[in-house]
């Protein structure tokens, strides 16, 4: 529950001043915009799950990494959504265009930053095996190698791609491709899990 609403939140408010750095000063979403929003909303969501990571755990398991960005980033989600879904109603539009943007967003949100953040996490674990959990991760090759697939998938996410937007299919395609990594991540979190588990514990 901390990791979901204070790191929700708190990551959230962190992508909003990061916004005024990286996001450049355009009404339209062209392509330059999107990628200043990935990086921001993908660096601010990593900077809390290193925060937490770094508070409730000194080990480096991949699926504790995966658990906890996938918190951090459902609760990044929620409050996005109803931010939309307010200004929605804010703007005098429909019960039902209220309703369709959150079931729209709830629908694609296990492709979107859940499993982007949960990808984070990894990364930050990853990139500090050997050492204590710290904000060095920033300048390690290792972390960016990983963490630069949800940048991305987010960047992909946001562009004005015009192919299949009646139907959402680059979001849609985007969520079976982030889906894909996220499973070879837990595969690895699980034989992580059996090569550190005793043999007299497995028999």
């Amino acid at each position: 529950m901390k990791t979901f609403l204070i790191g929700g939140c708190a990551s959230l408010l962190l992508t909003m001043i990061l916004y005024s750095f990286v996001v450049p000063q355009d009404n339209d979403m062209t392509y330059a915009v999107a990628f200043g929003v990935s990086i921001a909303e993908e660096l601010g969501k990593a900077l809390i799950v290193l925060f937490f990571l770094k508070r409730i755990t000194k080990t480096h398991s991949i699926l504790i990494g995966l658990l906890v960005g996938a918190s951090v980033g459902a609760g990044f989600a929620a409050f996005e959504s109803a931010g939309y879904a307010f200004d929605t109603m804010l703007i005098g539009s429909r019960w039902e265009d209220f309703i369709g943007i959150i079931y729209l967003r709830g629908f694609l949100a296990p492709g979107g930053h859940v499993a982007w953040a949960a990808i984070s996490g990894v990364a930050i674990v990853l990139a500090n095996r050997s050492e204590q959990i710290s904000i060095n991760v920033l300048g390690e090759m290792r972390f960016w190698k990983l963490f630069i697939i949800p940048i991305i998938c987010h960047w992909l996410w946001d562009s004005p791609i015009e192919w299949g937007s009646d139907y959402y299919l680059v979001q849609l395609i985007l969520c079976v491709v982030i889906w894909i990594f996220v499973l070879l991540l837990v595969n690895m979190g699980l034989k992580e899990v059996d090569e550190d588990t005793p043999a007299t514990v497995q028999q």
